[in-house]
């Protein structure tokens, strides 16, 4: 094993510190919030018996998936299980920073400290510390992000086809985990045809095109016929509009923002002109992203800031390369100032979006359900995350359906089986959160009357729990 070099044995301290602080703003509260429908989906999947069913049911790739699904075989699948693997990956970004800081400082120059300096931001960066409390594959298109920006940079320095074979192995990759990854291949390829000459060039452009043709088959296959008309229907959206960004800029640079884009300010101002285009990749790395998700999201709905979260590293090496040029000047100014952003992301919070209480509603539902007794789910929309509360604290001897459920997956026998399972009970209770006639006119049919009713109030929606007798 190759020994640490004095410079890595002086950051190994400072390195362990940071991850640990990474570890900590990850993990603090994970399981505080109930899972929200997307993190429910993510648990479905780890648990459908048919896995490609699954996936090709959804929009996104399937690589995220795989992988959540093996991690819960192998933890569980409680609230902090699913989410710990994302609070992981969020931990190996603040370290993966290091090394790609590293590979940059040789194109760009400066003091060895600001490579760690941009991994101590990226540990308390806002948006990556939110969603790596999200059972999600965005911490995960981060760090990968991190491995294909390190080896093409690589490539761009030592011209060697190892790393050329491993950028292109991280970009297919990367796609298959999802799908606006792929727009840092476009910046990769963006910047190789205005930097790189000849041969190089040659090289990293075909390099592209062969993960973009190994990626069509399931584009042709999946995306175009099954995946691409699910989009207006299964996510939502941000308008692509001055409003948003500017409500991005917490999810950025925290309410610090004008100290952050300072210092991104100073990292451009002055650098020698063979250096500028390792400043220009940053720049391209930021805002090639989020430009083409705003306009795109102007056919479909596609912007959010966590889908764009293959943005934060530049954001923390900017900011880092900041505090390098401001240093030039004054190290004191440049340590208070790193101390004030590091002290900032460890105490506040910027980024916090509070999610349904399912686990108090599920709770409250099946809280004087009797053995022997049936559960029916009626909701306008899927209802995924009430299915994971309800499958970890229900009974044994308490049936339970869910029509949306029964109607996406189970179209073709619908009207045989719900019939079949209202028929089984004398009590049967409900958990609704639907405005249609459906439900009332199916009781009337099976003799049932309504005999009590409970409304849980969620902000200005009422979640129903009925219970009917006959």
């Amino acid at each position: 094993m190759k020994a640490l070099s004095a410079a890595g044995r002086a950051r190994l301290p400072w390195m362990t510190m940071i991850l640990l602080a990474a570890a900590l703003l990850r993990l603090l509260h994970i399981g505080q919030q109930s899972l929200w429908s997307d993190e429910a989906w993510t648990w479905y999947v780890t648990q459908a018996p048919d896995f490609w069913t699954a996936v090709l049911g959804d929009v996104h790739p399937p690589l995220y998936f795989a992988l959540a699904r093996l991690w819960v075989h192998l933890v569980g699948d409680s609230e902090v299980a699913l989410r710990s693997l994302s609070a992981l990956w969020g931990v190996l970004g603040a370290a993966l920073i290091l090394p790609l800081g590293l590979e940059l400082r040789r194109h760009l120059g400066g003091s060895s400290a600001w490579p760690v300096a941009a991994a101590a931001l990226m540990a308390v960066q806002e948006l990556d510390t939110y969603i790596g409390q999200e059972a999600r594959m965005y911490s995960l298109v981060i760090v990968l992000s991190l491995g294909s920006m390190w080896a093409y940079l690589r490539f761009v320095r030592l011209d060697r086809r190892a790393d050329l074979a491993l950028w292109g192995l991280l970009t297919l990759v990367i796609i298959h985990t999802h799908y606006i990854a792929a727009l840092l291949g476009m910046v990769q390829g963006l910047h190789a045809l205005l930097a790189l000459r000849g041969r190089q060039r040659t090289e990293a452009i075909a390099t592209l095109m062969i993960a973009a043709a190994l990626l069509l088959p399931w584009l042709l296959g999946v995306v175009l016929p099954r995946q691409l008309g699910r989009f207006s229907s299964f996510l939502s959206t941000d308008a692509s509009s001055w409003e948003t960004f500017w409500r991005y800029r917490l999810s950025w640079w925290s309410q610090q923002w004008p100290l952050w884009l300072g210092l991104w300010g100073l990292a451009l101002w002055g650098k020698r002109q063979r250096a500028a285009w390792a400043v220009l990749i940053l720049l391209l790395w930021w805002a090639l992203p989020y430009g083409m998700v705003w306009m795109l999201n102007l056919r479909l709905p596609l912007l959010y800031d966590y889908r764009i979260s293959l943005v934060v590293p530049p954001i923390a090496l900017l900011a880092a390369l900041g505090l390098d040029a401001l240093a030039r000047y004054s190290r004191q100014a440049a340590s208070f100032a790193l101390v004030v952003m590091l002290a900032y992301g460890l105490l506040a919070v910027d980024v916090y979006r509070p999610k349904e209480p399912w686990r108090a509603y599920a709770q409250a539902l099946i809280r004087d359900i009797q053995p022997g007794e049936g559960l029916l789910l009626d909701f306008n929309g899927v209802d995924y995350s009430v299915l994971y509360y309800l499958t970890h604290s229900l009974p044994d001897n308490v049936a339970l359906l869910s029509l949306w459920q029964q109607r996406t997956w189970h179209g073709e026998t619908y009207e045989r089986d719900v019939p079949s399972f209202m028929e089984r009970f004398r009590v049967l209770w409900v958990g609704r959160w639907n405005d249609g006639d459906e439900l009332s006119r199916r009781m009337i049919l099976h003799g049932y009357r309504l005999s009590e009713r409970r409304v849980f109030m969620h902000w200005d929606n009422e979640l129903e729990i009925l219970r009917y007798e006959r």
